[in-house]
């Protein structure tokens, strides 16, 4: 009969089943309807100032910047807001830019002898064609106004023309040979610098890197005058001509400055060296000086000075640096950092007419400057405020938190904390770059918050094209500013701390913001947890600090509360170690400082957000990193997780709720030995795991029950465990012979071991760190009947332990404390856990306990009552929880804790690396980022792949894994370069809206009219010379073909074509339709011409019967 014991007990378990209480509830429909087609990967935007910018150009008619990179980047910027980012698909380092002015086209010159024209008459500007000269790299460019060829100058010394619109090379080329005397036996070198003359297009000035400078005719291809001065130092390095076409200035290598007349080459009629000591003594006595680099003369308004800019020319030893601006005699240092390019933004495009410079840009390695030249120069111009987000990096960015669809209500109040300091060297004219068109915001209110080394948090505004700064936090404002420098200059922070070393000790490593809560906890590199609440009132703060104490020996009565644990003084650093109780002893004689003493007295806090806790971590050197960290405003808790275990602080009653090693939580690690001084000698020790809880029904009565039983409770189960932990210990000494748990060897007593052996370790984890952690209302046991609160565990061994917490209602909230029980639940994985999300019974991604936030001094008393309803409720509905391993996604079933989906996204060697869950238009769905560069977003609960594609981030840079983030609707940001923030979307309909709400780059203005000359003027003056370029570099020269340059089409020709194909599609349909309206029209005339016949047809016989009727007599009827 035995074999009928298994059919039994089904049977049994059917009958049961049916003999349930109370009606079966019908099976929800599960919300997973996400298919694949709604998804894609798209670069919607990028935030921040260019990564190693190497050049820039403007357009003075539609009021455009570009910025190019070392990277292959293009950064277009107009008015406020719009903005855009292109690139080269080579990611070669740009070396020049050229606008077409006023033509909505831009040329790019690359690093790899590649020519490039993009059009910027579209919302997203797009690369049209390229020319990849085969053996000459580009060395310089030059565009005449209103003209469509491209002057290019290469490291052979040769110039090229070509043409703008077909991308052909003229059969007219300079050769270097032909720009040299016949005395002359050196190559002259690459081309620095191709000028047209403003009054004499013939005439074009070449500028070579061995100091060559001629004035070449273009018609008679001949050298028209060449100049150079006696010694070898002062060769020409750069060169400009005045608006008149009659003189030029030139640079030297020894940082002097000539005028020339054009016609005269021989001698300058005037030279001077701008940073050059004066004659002192009778003897002329100079400072050696660093080479010009670039330089600009331009002509102001009539009857003014003119101005000469000029970079470089400092004393020597400052090779690179410095920009000068003089106007007459006076002279004005702007700048003395290294000056990477330089550009004036002028008030007429004209080469003819005084181009009455509005502004002077100036781009630096880290930022940019722009000063205002209408103004007086001397002593120094005022600088216009920059409206773009070019300051992320103002302190290296070490975390990021992205958060979509945020309330309207907190995007207005962190709108309205911005404050605006006036300097009195700022510019109070409108700004001067208004180029390009707005776009229309059809974003959700998005904020973007960043961690900084200086221990800065800043909130900016992130729903339109732009970032927009709203508030800072500084966390140095906790410190005693005094000893902050010195401090932060010799923290002896520990090396497995971060993965950047910071010298600010301040520098935030996690983030964790609830945007409805306005609950905002950090984590900083000196192992500082530290909570902000926001307020609307300005208030003077004694912040409370709390030691998180993780040195207490493990399976030892501790007769210490939780609340006993707060600490009144932090400034004593002495005390950062030590303890009232004689299990909690000193790690060492000499304890280290991580940050500056905390501030003695009240600190006064703005309006935002104000710290309410500080969470101080304290356990044996070396300190283990926080790694984790989770937070609940409804439970008002908050969790962090380290190397060693997990810690969770009640931040309402300022006291520690729970300290737990991994151990403790049913964890099993390796641990690894390190050497500590002999002096220090320890016992080893190895405690087991906790037994398991007890039975569901006892601790649901325990926790609804009186505060003396919770406490008693406690207490017998850690009595409870220190007796089990003293079993069979010498059996596990003589197992593991040297293998100790962290923990268990915090009290260095300097006994010896029960084999006879005198040790002198201390030891540290090498696996068994806390992962991730999760709140959330959920069932602790299989087949349990109660969803309470909790928090979940994952661990880098792959374990998830489940821990139940008992918070008491309101009404007791702050006279009783939180207690919380390791309910032994483990769930075991094989891989590193990387992410926990929980879903209710349709698969709905339910997001950690909160309560919204509400003004503490409102009026209304229940206004910031904290809603803790239905804590323990019983129940029989499913939840669904995903578990993401380094390997894996795993779908489980609660309270059966049975698998319902899983999914190994990688294969191979290959792990995630970042995972996050994300609703996208109603739906629930995972992403994963790869070591194999891809990213895979899968549907939930039903694991069904819906994108995998290459992502394109370097996962060489850890800075990009770390600060990846995934938000709602399907986007994502992370930090790309140090000084950039970019952000992407995984869905169509995000991108679409994003390309709406890009605006346009380009806009129809017209040229500004030239100014009529005088009698005088024009009498002393000579008209310009025209020149016809096109029977000069046309088809009658000759084409190189692709013996120099190879033609490649854009990948935006195709798009373009597409265009005119519809354009002509477009234009044939109203053209046949104009000419079915012509001949509609024509047969309408017709028939209006034959009706007119006909009436006056009628009209006639009408006439004649009136006329006959009229003179018959009466009696004629």
């Amino acid at each position: 009969m035995k074999k009928f014991a298994g059919i039994r007990r089904i049977v049994d378990q059917l009958q049961t089943n049916t003999q349930t209480d109370g009606p079966t509830e019908p099976e929800p429909d599960i919300n997973d309807r996400l298919t694949g087609d709604k998804f894609t990967l798209s670069k919607v935007a990028r935030y921040g100032f260019p990564y190693h910018p190497t050049c820039l150009a403007i357009d003075s008619v539609q009021k455009l910047l570009a910025i190019g990179t070392a990277t292959g980047a293009i950064r277009i910027c107009g008015r406020p807001g719009v903005e855009c980012h292109v690139y080269h698909e080579t990611n070669v380092s740009v070396t020049h830019l050229q606008f077409l002015i006023n033509e909505g086209g831009l040329v790019s010159v690359c690093n790899d002898a590649s020519l490039h024209i993009w059009s910027l008459r579209q919302k997203q500007p797009a690369l049209i064609q390229s020319l990849n000269f085969k053996k000459e790299k580009i060395t310089a460019i030059h565009n005449p106004f209103l003209s469509k060829w491209l002057y290019v100058g290469t490291e052979r010394g040769n110039t090229y023309m070509v043409h703008v619109e077909s991308f052909k090379v003229s059969g007219y080329v300079i050769s270097w040979n032909h720009v040299i005397d016949v005395s002359c036996k050196t190559h002259p070198g690459p081309v620095t610098q191709i000028q047209s003359n403003p009054q004499d297009s013939n005439k074009l000035l070449l500028n070579f890197e061995s100091g060559v400078c001629v004035v070449w005719d273009l018609r008679s291809k001949k050298i028209f005058q060449s100049y150079s001065l006696e010694q070898s130092s002062q060769y020409v390095t750069c060169a400009t001509w005045h608006m008149e076409g009659r003189q030029f200035m030139t640079g030297h290598w020894d940082g002097s400055l000539s005028t020339w007349n054009y016609k005269n080459g021989k001698k300058p009629e005037e030279k001077q060296m701008p940073h050059a000591t004066n004659k002192t003594g009778g003897n002329h006595n100079t400072t050696i000086c660093c080479p010009i680099l670039k330089l600009e003369w331009l002509a102001s308004k009539q009857g003014e000075l003119p101005i000469t800019i000029f970079s470089g020319g400092m004393p020597y030893g400052n090779k690179n640096k410095g920009l000068t601006v003089m106007k007459g005699r006076s002279k004005s240092l702007l700048l003395s950092e290294q000056v990477i390019d330089f550009q004036c933004l002028l008030g007429s495009p004209w080469p003819t007419e005084h181009p009455d410079p509005q502004a002077l840009v100036v781009l630096l390695r880290n930022e940019i400057v722009i000063f205002d030249l209408v103004g007086p120069v001397s002593p120094a111009p005022s600088w216009f405020s920059l409206p773009y987000t070019f300051d992320i990096h103002e302190s290296p960015v070490t975390c990021i938190s992205f958060l979509p669809e945020c309330p309207n209500d907190l995007v207005m109040a962190l709108h309205l904390m911005v404050t605006q300091k006036e300097n009195p060297n700022q510019s109070k004219r409108p700004w001067p770059l208004t180029g390009g068109q707005d776009g229309e915001i059809g974003q959700d209110p998005t904020i973007i918050i960043t961690g900084h080394s200086d221990g800065t948090i800043k909130f900016w505004d992130a729903t339109s094209n732009m970032l927009i700064p709203c508030h800072k936090v500084s966390i140095a404002r906790l410190f005693d500013r005094t000893m902050s420098r010195q401090s932060s200059t010799t923290s002896n922070l520990s090396k497995t701390s971060s993965v950047e070393h910071y010298d600010d000790p301040f520098a935030v490593q996690h983030l964790c913001f609830c945007p409805y809560s306005r609950l905002l906890s950090v984590v900083t590199t000196s192992f500082l947890v530290i909570t902000f609440q926001f307020s609307n009132k300005e208030n003077i703060i004694e912040t409370p600090r709390l030691e998180i104490n993780f040195s207490i020996e493990a399976g030892v009565e501790c007769n210490d509360s939780p609340t006993e644990l707060l600490s009144n003084s932090f400034n004593d650093q002495s005390n950062l170690t030590k303890s009232s109780s004689d299990n909690r002893l000193a790690v060492s004689s000499a304890p280290v400082s991580y940050h500056p003493p905390f501030r003695s007295v009240g600190v006064k806090w703005p309006i935002g957000f104000q710290p309410s806790l500080i969470c101080k971590q304290v356990a044996n050197e070396p300190m283990p990193n926080i790694i984790s960290l989770a937070q609940s405003s409804s439970y008002g808790l908050i969790a962090f997780g380290s190397s060693i275990g997990v810690a969770v602080v009640d931040y309402v009653r300022h006291c520690t709720v729970m300290v737990c090693m991994t151990d403790e939580l049913g964890v099993q690690g390796e641990w690894t030995e390190l050497s500590i001084p002999a002096a220090v000698k320890t016992p080893l020790h190895q405690t087991k795991s906790n037994p398991l809880s007890p039975n569901l029904s006892e601790s649901r009565d325990l926790f609804n029950g009186d505060i003396s039983d919770r406490k008693k409770f406690h207490t017998d189960r850690r009595k409870g465990d220190h007796r089990n932990s003293k079993i069979d210990r010498k059996d596990e000494h003589s197992k593991l012979g040297k293998r100790t748990s962290l923990h268990s060897t915090s009290s260095w007593n300097g006994k010896d071991t029960e084999d006879g052996q005198t040790l002198s370790p201390i030891v540290a984890p090498a696996a068994g760190s806390i992962q991730a952690l999760m709140f959330g209302s959920t069932y602790t046991r299989k087949n349990g009947g109660v969803q309470c609160p909790s928090l979940w565990v994952g661990t880098s061994l792959g374990t998830v332990a489940l821990v139940a917490l008992s918070v008491p209602t309101q009404e007791q909230r702050l006279s009783q404390p939180v207690l919380s029980n390791c309910t032994g639940t483990v769930l075991n994985h094989n891989h590193c856990v990387l992410d926990i999300t929980l879903m209710d019974r349709c698969g709905n991604i339910v997001m950690p306990p909160f309560n919204f936030w509400r003004d503490k001094d409102s009026a209304n008393p229940d206004a910031n009552r904290t809603n803790i309803s239905n804590l323990n409720v019983e129940t029989n509905a499913k939840q669904h929880v995903a578990v993401t391993t380094e390997k894996q996604i795993k779908v489980r079933t609660l309270p059966t804790f049975k698998t319902l989906h899983a999914v190994e996204p990688v294969v191979g060697d290959h792990f995630i690396v970042k995972a996050d869950t994300m609703i996208v238009e109603g739906g629930n769905c995972i992403s994963c980022l790869n070591t194999d560069g891809h990213i895979k977003i899968y549907s939930l609960p039903s694991l069904r792949p819906l994108l995998d594609v290459e992502c394109g981030i370097s996962l060489a840079d850890y800075r990009m894994i770390r600060t990846f983030t995934v938000g709602k609707g399907g986007e994502a940001t992370f930090l790309t370069t140090p000084t950039e923030i970019q952000r992407i979307a995984f869905t169509k309909e995000k991108e679409e809206s994003f390309v709406d709400g890009y605006g346009c780059l380009f806009k129809l203005c017209g040229l500004p009219e030239q100014r009529p000359k005088g009698f005088i003027e024009s009498f002393f003056t000579s008209a310009p010379s025209s020149l016809d370029r096109e029977e000069l570099f046309g088809d009658k020269s000759g084409n190189s073909g692709s013996r120099v340059a190879e033609y490649i089409p854009g990948r935006g020709m195709s798009h373009l074509q597409q265009q005119v194909e519809n354009s002509n599609d477009v234009i044939s349909r109203a053209k046949m339709a104009l000419i079915e309206r012509g001949e509609k029209l024509s047969v309408l005339e017709d028939k209006t011409a034959a009706m007119n016949e006909n009436a006056r047809s009628y009209a006639s016989a009408a006439q004649a019967l009136a006329d006959k009727f009229q003179k018959k007599k009466w009696y004629q009827w």
